[in-house]
């Protein structure tokens, strides 16, 4: 008899997550001679278009152009990662959100995901608002929706550690660092997991918690 997987899928983000959206842009930034000086990826801790290199090499058209998606590089062993999660005996989704101004993206995306991560199409999902798309978990990199998704769900959303969302930790109590594990001042858990590994072993308790920690 097969085995059936946990009813719930665990939900993946795409940029900043499995997908090296921002070294990618820094790398065209940087390359394009029109920027006043070379970005560093750790210099990003705010919204990507708040710097001047997102204006001087005219990002902003450039993300937006039809091929873009598809020369998109992947983060370091994040294909291990999908991989580990899926020995989970779990459904792997990917969420991701759309530009609103990229008519290819969706289709990019999806033929990036077949491509490095060997996905169904139906596994896949585009949503502007992710907090809507239920699931054991949302491993996302930006605050906004790691807020919205763990209110609305009443589960634990996973936060990727990156730059942009370090700013969280100054309103955070560390309850135990080894495996992301902080208190909020406001009284609600925040797990911003440094690594793969910890992303897995967190994802683990969950299954094994019925889906909050």
């Amino acid at each position: 008899m097969t085995k059936k997987k946990h009813r719930e899928p665990v939900l993946v983000d795409c940029d900043g997550v499995v997908c090296n959206f921002m070294q990618h842009c820094l790398d065209f930034a940087n390359g394009s001679g029109k920027t006043s000086r070379q970005w560093k990826y750790e210099e990003m801790v705010n919204d990507s278009r708040s710097y001047p290199y997102w204006k001087e090499a005219d990002l902003e058209s450039e993300w937006q152009k039809e091929g873009f998606c598809s020369t998109l590089p992947l983060i370091p062993r994040s294909q291990q990662f999908i991989e580990d999660l899926r020995s989970l005996d779990v459904h792997v989704l990917f969420v991701t959100s759309p530009p609103r101004n990229n008519k290819t993206w969706p289709h990019e995306r999806t033929e990036w995901l077949e491509k490095h991560f060997g996905i169904k199409r139906d596994e896949v999902i585009f949503a502007v608002d992710k907090r809507y798309v239920g699931g054991i978990t949302l491993i996302d990199d930006h605050l906004k929706n790691f807020h919205a998704w763990q209110a609305y769900n009443n589960s634990s959303a996973t936060l990727v550690a990156q730059p942009w969302n370090s700013s969280i930790l100054d309103k955070c109590v560390e309850v135990d660092k080894s495996s992301g594990w902080y208190r909020h001042t406001e009284g609600y858990n925040v797990n911003r997991m440094e690594n793969f590994d910890q992303i897995v072993n967190f994802v683990k308790k969950l299954i094994s918690a019925g889906g909050n920690l």
